[in-house]
């Protein structure tokens, strides 16, 4: 004979299968949102990209094909998309620099905090988390006194920045991280170097090839798609980046002025999994709550 009351027993089983549910269903929600982006943008290359002049889109890099998803009318400059599946964007005005979340299915930009601790003038050129999580900055230097791009680490949930150090270049404007940690970024202007790695220790570049420069490609942003391969955004046009050599590969012609953009992840299941698994055992306990004997 059960001990348990039927009040008892259904009482647990609300309580707990409520609680199950409230930390499943945000989990499921943006995979889902995530996924049906992807679906919608119609490819599995499909990236999110953001806007100097202040849209959002879905872009089929190996086409150039694009489609104007919201105008949050924000001067966008970086974007970088955390493991959880947020999607961070940078935007600047007046000594004001922020960071928004984007809504991967709509466009639409929500404000998530003010950075403090920048120097005056300074703005965001490239962001990027790193793979355990981090999320590293790339800015210009300091009311233009300095020379040389700075490598801050952001706290996203308060906005605190804290210099990391100098990278010693003159024109850094993206950043990207691959699947075994090396972070990238790209090096533009008379004196751009190309392709480059940054220390997240130190934030001093090294460049991947010395023997060729930025090859006028005018490349703003950075972004790794889901087999592993970098794609780079010039003011003109769309390209592969060789993370070996350095060398550019013409993929599409591209006219919008992409500063920011990451690619969507291939959807997996497991959030899924764990909200059926939240399901079964709440199924599961109301169903003992109604056969326990009093």
């Amino acid at each position: 004979m059960c001990v348990c009351s039927k009040s008892t027993s259904a009482n647990f089983a609300w309580t707990y299968g409520a609680t199950l549910l409230c930390f499943l269903v945000p989990l499921l929600f943006q995979e889902l949102k995530t996924c049906a982006a992807a679906v919608i943008a119609g490819d599995s290359q499909a990236m999110l990209g953001v806007s100097w002049g202040g849209f959002s889109y879905n872009i089929d890099p190996l086409s150039g094909q694009y489609q104007e998803l919201s105008r949050p009318d924000h001067n966008f400059n970086s974007m970088a998309r955390s493991e959880s599946g947020e999607y961070l964007a940078s935007a600047s005005q007046g000594q004001r620099v922020s960071l928004y979340l984007i809504d991967p299915l709509f466009g639409s930009a929500n404000l998530l905090t003010n950075v403090q601790g920048l120097g005056d003038g300074q703005t965001i050129r490239g962001m990027t988390f790193s793979t355990d999580g981090r999320l590293f900055i790339a800015t210009n230097p300091a009311s233009r006194s300095g020379t040389t791009f700075q490598i801050y680490e952001i706290d996203s949930s308060s906005g605190d920045a804290t210099l990391i150090g100098a990278t010693g270049l003159s024109g850094l404007q993206s950043l990207a991280t691959a699947s075994d940690g090396m972070i990238y970024g790209f090096d533009i202007g008379t004196s751009g170097q190309g392709l480059v790695t940054i220390d997240p220790s130190t934030g001093l570049a090294a460049d991947v090839n010395p023997l060729i420069d930025d090859q006028e490609s005018a490349i703003q942003s950075l972004a790794f798609s889901p087999d592993g391969t970098l794609f780079g955004m010039g003011q003109e046009a769309i390209f592969t980046v060789n993370t070996l050599d350095g060398t550019l590969t013409l993929v599409a012609p591209f006219s919008i002025d992409i500063r920011g953009m990451e690619f969507f992840p291939i959807p997996e299941p497991h959030s899924f999994r764990l909200f059926l698994t939240g399901l079964l055992v709440f199924a599961i306990m109301r169903y003992r709550s109604h056969i326990c004997l009093i």
